[in-house]
């Protein structure tokens, strides 16, 4: 595939004559009596032609075989601290794919050229004969968003300061580079009247109870789909309708929920009693009784429900209950400290996008129903 500069990343050329970290010899010393060999890092003043323009500056390389023999390495390391399950397997994901690009160029060593050549084959290896990693599957021949070619950057660039941190490389070639940017979301959450719809288009049978309970938990909490799947039985108190829940970074928060949901979590718990260590809401499928449903089976449960319902003008899916409470909570007087708690952000600035889409549609309704304007228009003399 014809690679153009329209279609690559741009990054920043490093500083010329910045200082970079040194092996010591005590370290390499160490190195070369436990077997390790240290990829070079080379720094060459000159320019470099690629198929993306001129990269001017010197250009940090590691060697492939560092990559390869260590990568494993790098994600033991993420496990051990306790990051999520789910980020350990994206991060391994996307150094396996990294591998496997190199091997397929035969690179031998990395560049600021392989990383953008491999994040260019992220974006639009999908237009290629076997789709995106040569996998000649469905989803292989679908583009991909930004922001999924931008966690390729952050955690390539979090491997390669790993790398520098124990020594194994010099320097790290994404080291000071802006990361690609990802076109922004537009949060468009749901009409209660389309969540209505989509408890209408739950059909009768075995998972009723279950899928209804989803659905109002969902829209009642806001939690994230991780949040859900992973919920123990005994990690929800129906009695003081509040539940503790494990976000990113393993980190434990409270939420609440109303009388209304508590009352149909109670119906479908004495339709399907659960151990109080198993997931609470079951795997249709379970390999182990005590499984829940997967997140990848709830999506495309809400999907079909979706369809059911004829809600075509937004995606459905666990992260648009997520937008929808959050609305619906600023809409209905609740502050934005509170917010960002129940939700589990970080800092305010997710949680402040949600307060200007409620302070639209503030505005909007005062267009609506102006005081003023319904004096103009009902209240004139005849």
């Amino acid at each position: 595939m014809q690679l153009s500069p329209s279609d690559s990343f741009d990054f920043e050329a490093p500083t010329r004559g910045a200082k970079r970290p040194k092996l010591t010899l005590l370290a390499q010393a160490q190195n070369a009596q436990k077997g390790i060999s240290v990829s070079p890092v080379a720094a060459t003043s000159g320019e470099e032609e690629t198929d993306f323009g001129n990269l001017s500056g010197p250009s940090i390389w590691i060697d492939t075989e560092t990559v390869r023999d260590y990568y494993a390495h790098w994600i033991d390391d993420c496990a051990a601290e306790c990051q999520s399950p789910r980020t350990i397997e994206a991060k391994r994901d996307t150094l396996e794919k990294f591998v496997w690009f190199l091997d397929r160029e035969k690179s031998k060593r990395v560049s600021l050229f392989e990383i953008r050549r491999f994040l260019t084959h992220a974006k639009n290896g999908h237009t290629g004969p076997l789709g995106r990693w040569d996998s000649n599957t469905p989803r292989s021949f679908k583009p991909v968003g930004g922001r999924a070619v931008q966690l390729y950057f952050i955690y390539l660039r979090g491997f390669f300061a790993w790398l520098v941190e124990c020594e194994l490389a010099r320097a790290n070639p994404l080291e000071g580079k802006k990361q690609p940017k990802a076109a922004k979301n537009h949060i468009s959450p749901f009409a209660i009247e389309e969540v209505a719809a989509l408890l209408n288009a739950v059909p009768r049978g075995l998972n009723r109870a279950r899928n209804e309970a989803i659905i109002y938990f969902l829209l009642d909490t806001g939690v994230r789909v991780s949040e859900l799947c992973s919920l123990r039985v005994d990690e929800v108190d129906l009695a003081r309708r509040v539940a503790v829940v494990t976000g990113k970074g393993n980190k434990t928060r409270e939420v609440w929920f109303g009388p209304d949901t508590s009352r149909v979590l109670r119906k479908y718990l004495s339709k399907h009693p659960r151990q109080a260590d198993a997931r609470l809401f079951y795997s249709a499928r379970p390999d182990n009784p005590l499984d829940g449903i997967t997140p990848t089976a709830l999506q495309h449960t809400l999907k079909r429900l979706g369809e059911v319902a004829g809600i075509s003008t937004r995606r459905v899916s666990p992260h648009t209950f997520r937008h929808t409470f959050a609305t619906e909570f600023i809409r209905s007087g609740g502050t934005p400290k509170a917010l960002q708690m129940l939700l589990g952000h970080e800092d305010m600035t997710m949680t402040y996008k949600y307060v200007t889409l409620a302070d639209a549609d503030a505005a909007e309704q005062h267009r609506q129903h102006s005081p003023a304007r319904l004096l103009r228009t009902k209240g004139k003399k005849k």
